[in-house]
């Protein structure tokens, strides 16, 4: 099951109120974002303002390493779309994680925990894309797979460290070579193999170094890529690539007391070079071909200047590119000085180039949080320099353009005080703030979404009692506290206080520490009795404290750790609780007692009794809890640190909207049937309750023609019919009735069926108690309220104050998004609201299906029906052409994930919002799309099967939404897919679901492409309701399959039961756009199957059909009673006797549904009237036709016969005609008369006798009355036909017809 989690976060602090320390950056290749890596582990992506100030300005927030941040990289990988510029971050840290984030959006792509052995300090990934490389403080070169982070090779490199690495491609495909410097002093030239994952080394050279770990930057010039940089603490060097090895050219020394710490070519022929105060500007030529410029005019056409603004700079008249026989030398050219600087205060420098403004920026942090920045142009002709920067001083260092602080980049200003320390939530309705005075606020968590300013008024309640900061605040489930309602909080006086969540009372206090508490957390639930309703807390004097809640009460104290606690571990049998320290050794405790067993220094010894425990809590990774989070329940509340010891600066609610779904609709949490797919201009997905769906297996809502919800256009603007088409889509909310259905079908919601959660391929079960408790609403509705936009429609924004009585948020509250793993970002506050739907395809999908999923819950339970349409046209059609060609469409792949979602608000949120995001999207767009998506289907792309299935199932839904979008050869090439996808025999197939729905809603696209009638059969195997004969040929009428011509069609399976659910609303779908092709797979296997049960659970079909979709059978009639007629073949008793009752069940239901089929039961004759005019009459005692009434020359509506089974009547509505025959006329009549009301065994060998040499009489027409002029427009409304028309007889010679339009007629005959 696809998860469906929204973190909101709410700033509480600015994340640059103490100062933060770089540790890494990378900026973009077009100049615009700079990535930057933290001491505490968090990274930020940042843009580069583009006001004319060039300030940095946060974006994004990336949150999830648990230590500093050592590496970054940016790279390309298909994730939507062709990656044509960087569209990736890569983040590692000195324990070896790495992490995958998107750049434009942050959100978490992948991560691996143990990506590396030691701290990375380069991460390379190689020119396909395919593999990411890892080197650091390890003997190997770690190989990750790009899509994944898996680590799927280790290449040892002779027991050295790797410092820097560069990687650049050759000519030959999947072979890149590799520059590396080594810590032992080692300059390596290999080449890499990504087919092979092999290293091929070429060439080894030593050069002098004064320190270990002094190299800095390695790269090759990208201008010209003959010539390399080195950049070591104490030199520079630059070399000339021959073939294989690194030539020297030339070799600067650092400044004095200066030690470089960064380089890179912003040239052909010029290097920057930067210490932790000042960079300069270097030629690396001669220095005669230096010239100033007082004026750019003044330089010759074809000068590249090597440092330049506003109208001056320094050029060289030629710059030519590759080796050069003359001496070259380093030529100072200008340098960038911090003034008055202080030589301990600057930590770390970075340059960003801009490729499209060729803006060069230079900037310098130190730990103070200052920001120094530089803005030049370098490496440009005169054409291409911009002469409208101010004019500066050539001959002395320049100073920084602009100095400003990280805080000051933040827009929001926080004036809350005291700070917030800590922060936990409360029965998912009230939140906990602790402050950094010791005072902890309980507040409702409704009021944290609204403006700082407001929450005094709103605090409940307000516990003092800590002397200091609060460090850490613990609620405890029921069961932890004994059922108790308490607060568990830690401070930085060492004590740990209980609190009473009733009354705000303090229940105890304990001072167990020496020390400030870290952190309280419930033992596991397998960590025995005595544990069973416990806490623990553990202190910076690395001491934990056990403390048992039900008596309130410190029974054991556990101390004398020396260093830092990373873990508890528990042996539940042996009463042992295990102290796992970071420097690996193992404190065994006796719980019995209380004493210290034995020490078990860090080895097998202690891995082993490790390994063994029964249960372990981690204690380290503090600040980063909210990976780790429980996503089943409905609301968590956790805090974000830009470092562990840090204050937090974000408050984070992960909210699961499915789980908050079913809390609202009251343990709602039933599998759906699939609908059809929705268009806001189509058709209304109608969703049964679930007490009809387990009694019934077609549903009456399934049958819709799939060419009927087919939107064909996409109009520009959407009106009042978008708003009610939505409104009928919402109104049909699980427990309600369709739309349409009458008043009286409706049920309340109390009345809903709550089945047991199911789980699905994943594992995951929504429902994790038996109980669900009630949400509290006021939560509910904050947490909508954060969800939505504001601003963007003042109008709206206003008609939604009213009638629904929603607040606007306050302008602290951000949407995030959660990685797999647990990682979060942030946006940070941005200027405005309809900002927030430019950033990414992915960010617009999550929110918008956030938004109106919940929504559909929220508003139905308060029957706000109205508004609820209109919020979703706002959203789903207005919102496009509001925000305007910036304008980021929802994300086809993330809303197709959640197409067969099992919550029904979720589901059709889904099907809306991808139907509406088609029909928004220009021609242009949709072309590219579709094209892209097509390039990844299974027969044109194999390398990656996930996005192969993504691309049909996207392509199938475009194709049953508007097939007009599809060609030929992209619906062959769907259409195949996903009949593979369909007989694919895996158990693990979790496509075939999508699969088997996208057949039957857009089978008439698909029907040409493939084998019909074998697609029909495999989905009656799945469907559980018959089993087509395995001995019947596969081929069709179109003679087109995927399969062998002779291969047999599969037999049946045991499906799933949500495969079983679609693949039954699949026939009724084809079978409504395709009845005839039904009717003939259905009577073929009827007819011809040689078992009794096959024929059995074809009959059951057919019953379904007659009582659920009569209409589908309507035109086809004849052949379907004669195929039911036919199991009662006297020649086959064995299965004459077997289905006698299953027909007999039919037949009735037959005479019930159809007023054109009539039963004599005296006679046991069975009358049918066609749409061809032809009537039938059939004796079921033989199986076999025994007389035809020809006349008519339209269809025959009604048929009768008369009490005394003597007269038939039939009705022909288009010819306004009824007929009167007589069954027993003339001789062959008198005969087969007789016949049949013999003796039963005379009767049925005569008649059998009569019926095998052809004795099939042709029945006579005595009477005939018009009843009016024939209208050929009477069968439109062909459901309302069948409720209207009847004979009703009241005598042997007089009847009665009831028509359409209350229409009555009697006849004597």
């Amino acid at each position: 099951m696809t998860t469906l989690i929204a973190p909101l976060g709410c700033w509480i602090a600015s994340p640059f109120a103490t100062p933060p320390v770089v540790t890494a950056a990378c900026g973009t290749e077009d100049g615009r974002l700079l990535v930057l890596g933290f001491e505490g582990g968090v990274a930020w992506i940042f843009t580069i303002s583009d006001d004319g100030s060039s300030k940095l300005e946060p974006k994004v927030m990336l949150a999830g390493h648990k230590s500093r941040i050592s590496a970054i990289a940016l790279g390309k990988i298909e994730v939507e779309g062709v990656a044509k510029h960087e569209n990736m971050v890569l983040t590692a840290s000195i324990t070896g994680e790495a992490i995958m984030w998107d750049i434009v959006d942050g959100r978490c792509l992948q991560a691996s925990a143990n990506a590396f052995e030691g701290t990375i300090t380069a991460m390379k990934m190689t020119s396909s894309g395919k593999h990411v490389l890892c080197v650091g403080h390890a003997s190997y070169i770690a190989v990750l797979d790009s899509s994944s982070l898996v680590v799927v090779r280790h290449i040892p490199i002779n027991g050295n460290w790797i410092e820097s690495l560069f990687l650049y491609p050759t000519e030959a495909k999947y072979v890149d070579r590799m520059y590396y410097t080594t810590i032992s002093g080692e300059l390596c030239t290999s080449t890499i193999d990504e087919q092979a994952l092999s290293l091929v080394q070429e060439h080894t050279q030593a050069f002098e170094r004064t320190a270990p770990s002094a190299s800095f930057a390695l790269e090759v010039n990208r201008f010209d890529n003959s010539m390399a940089l080195l950049v070591e603490a104490h030199s520079c060097s630059v070399f000339d690539v021959v073939k294989t090895k690194l030539q020297l050219l030339c070799r600067l020394p650092c400044l004095e007391n200066a030690p470089w710490v960064g380089g890179k070519f912003l040239s052909a022929k010029s290097v920057l070079l930067w210490t932790t105060t000042d960079a300069s500007i270097y030629y690396v030529g001669v220095a005669k071909d230096v010239f100033k410029a007082d004026q750019i005019s003044s330089a010759p056409d074809g000068a590249v200047f090597l440092f330049g603004r506003g109208d001056v700079g320094w050029f060289v008249k030629r710059m030519e590119v590759g080796r050069s026989q003359e001496p070259r030398s380093f030529t100072l050219v200008h340098s960038l000085r911090i003034a008055s600087a202080d030589h301990d205060a600057c930590t770390f420098m970075c340059h960003v180039y801009g490729k499209d403004s060729g803006r060069h920026h230079h900037l310098a942090f130190d730990n103070a949080g200052n920001i120094s920045q530089w803005q030049y142009f370098a490496g440009q002709s005169v054409k291409q320099l911009a002469k409208d920067e101010p004019p500066l001083n050539l001959d002395a260092p320049t100073s920084p353009d602009i100095e400003y602080t990280f805080d000051s980049t933040w827009p929001l200003k926080h004036e809350p005080q005291p700070r917030i320390v800590a922060v936990t939530s409360v029965l998912n309705r009230l939140a906990a703030l602790g402050y950094d005075n010791g005072e902890i606020s309980i507040l409702p968590i409704s009021t944290i979404f609204q403006p700082a300013t407001q929450w005094p008024g709103e605090v409940m309640f307000s516990l003092q009692g800590h002397h200091g900061p609060v460090t850490s605040l613990f609620v405890p489930t029921g069961r932890e506290s004994a059922g108790k309602n308490l607060l568990i909080s830690g401070g930085d006086d060492c004590s740990v206080k209980i609190w009473s969540m009733d009354d705000g009372k303090l229940l105890a206090s304990f001072v167990n520490h020496a020390a400030p508490v870290l952190s309280i957390f419930a033992a596991p639930s397998d960590a025995g009795i005595r544990f069973r309703n416990a806490v623990l807390a553990v202190a910076a004097d690395n001491s934990v404290s056990v403390i048992d809640l039900e008596d309130l009460s410190c029974p054991c104290r556990l101390s004398g750790h020396p260093s830092r606690i990373a873990a508890l571990h528990w042996r539940t049998l042996d009463e042992v609780l295990i102290v796992e320290t970071v420097d690996g050794e193992s404190y065994v405790w006796q719980l019995k007692t209380g004493h210290l067993d034995r020490i078990l220094d860090a080895g097998s010894d202690s891995e082993g009794i490790l390994e063994s425990s029964d249960c372990s809590v981690n204690c380290l990774d503090l600040a980063v809890k909210y990976c780790d989070a429980n996503t089943r329940r409905s609301l968590s509340t956790y805090s974000v640190h830009m470092s562990e010891y840090e204050p937090p600066v974000l408050v984070t609610f992960l909210i699961n909207t499915k789980r908050l779904i079913s809390e609202i609709y009251g343990q709602q949490l039933a599998t759906p049937p699939p609908t059809p797919p929705l268009s806001a201009a189509g058709s209304a997905a109608r969703i049964l309750p679930p007490s009809v769906r387990r009694t019934s297996s077609l549903h009456a809502d399934a049958g819709l023609d799939p060419r009927a919800s087919v939107a064909r256009g996409h109009g520009q603007h959407f009106g009042h019919q978008v708003t009610q088409n939505i409104m009928e889509i919402f109104r049909s909310r699980p427990g309600s009735p369709a739309a349409g259905a009458s008043a009286k079908s409706t049920e309340s919601r109390s009345d809903i069926a709550r089945p047991s959660t199911p789980k699905d391929g994943s594992g995951e079960s929504l429902k994790e108690t038996s109980i669900m408790e009630a949400p509290d609403m006021d939560v509910v509705q904050s947490i909508f309220e954060a969800m939505l936009s504001w601003g963007i429609d003042k109008e709206k924004d206003a008609l939604f104050q009213e009638r629904a009585e929603l607040r606007p948020p306050g302008s602290h509250v951000a949407f995030g998004m959660r990685g797999a793993t647990g990682q979060l970002s942030f946006m940070a506050p941005q200027k405005s609201s309809a900002a927030d739907w430019t950033l990414s395809s992915t960010v617009s999908a999550a929110r918008l299906l956030n938004i109106v999923s919940l929504a559909r819950a929220l508003f139905t339970a308060r029957g706000l029906d109205e508004d609820l349409g209109q919020l979703v046209t706002f959203y789903g059609a207005a919102l496009p052409s509001i925000i305007g060609r910036r304008y980021a469409f929802a994300s086809f792949s993330y809303l197709a994930k959640f197409w067969q979602d099992p919550v029904a608000d979720v589901q059709v949120a889904a099907r809306t919002l991808f139907s509406l995001t088609l029909q928004k999207m220009s021609t242009e767009e949709k072309t590219a799309g579709i094209e892209y998506w097509r390039t990844h289907l299974p027969n044109i792309s194999k390398h990656n099967q996930k996005l192969n299935m993504r691309a049909v199932i996207i392509l199938g839904i475009i194709g049953s939404i508007q097939p007009e979008l599809l060609n030929i050869r992209i619906c062959k090439d769907v259409a195949e897919s996903l009949d593979q996808l369909l007989r694919e025999d895996n158990s693990r197939n979790l496509y075939r679901v999508p699969a088997i729905e996208l057949l039957g809603s857009g089978f008439p696209l698909w029907e040409p492409h493939i084998n019909g009638t074998a697609v029909l059969r495999t989905l009656i195997a799945f469907s559980g309701l018959a089993t087509p004969p395995a001995a019947l040929s596969t081929t069709g009428s179109s003679g087109a399959s995927s399969q062998q011509p002779n291969a047999p069609p599969p037999v049946a399976v045991a499906a799933s039961p949500a495969v079983m659910i679609v693949s039954r609303q699949a026939i009724v779908q084809i079978a409504s756009g395709n009845p005839a092709l039904f009717i003939s797979t259905l009577t073929m296997d009827l007819m011809h199957s040689k078992s009794a049960s096959e024929r059995a659970g074809s009959l059951k079909l057919l019953g379904m059909f007659i009582a659920k979709k009569p209409l589908v059978l309507l035109n086809h009639l004849g052949r379907v009673v004669e195929a039911i007629v036919k199991c009662l073949d006297p020649n086959l008793p064995h299965i004459r006797d077997a289905l006698q009752p299953i027909v007999t069940v039919n037949f009735a239901e037959l005479v019930k549904r159809f007023p054109n089929v009539a039963f004599h039961h005296a006679s046991q004759r069975l009358a049918v009237g066609t749409m061809d005019g032809v009537g039938v009459v059939y004796d079921v005692r033989i199986a076999a036709r025994v007389q035809i009434m020809e006349g008519h020359t339209k269809g025959i509506t009604a048929v009768s016969f008369s009490p005394d089974g003597k007269l038939i009547a039939t009705f022909s509505l288009e010819e306004n005609m009824v007929r009167i025959w007589q069954p027993a006329g003339g001789f062959l009549g008198t005969l087969v008369g007789a016949l049949t009301t013999g003796g039963a065994a005379s009767g049925a060998a005569g008649v059998a006798a009569l019926a095998s040499v052809g004795g099939v009489g042709h029945m006579k027409c005595f009477r005939t009355f018009a009843v009016g002029p024939p209208d050929a427009n009477a069968m439109k409304d062909p459901a309302a036909v069948l409720d209207a028309v009847k004979f009703e007889w009241k005598g042997d010679r007089q009847v009665m017809l009831h028509s359409i339009n209350g229409l009555q007629l009697a006849f004597s005959v």
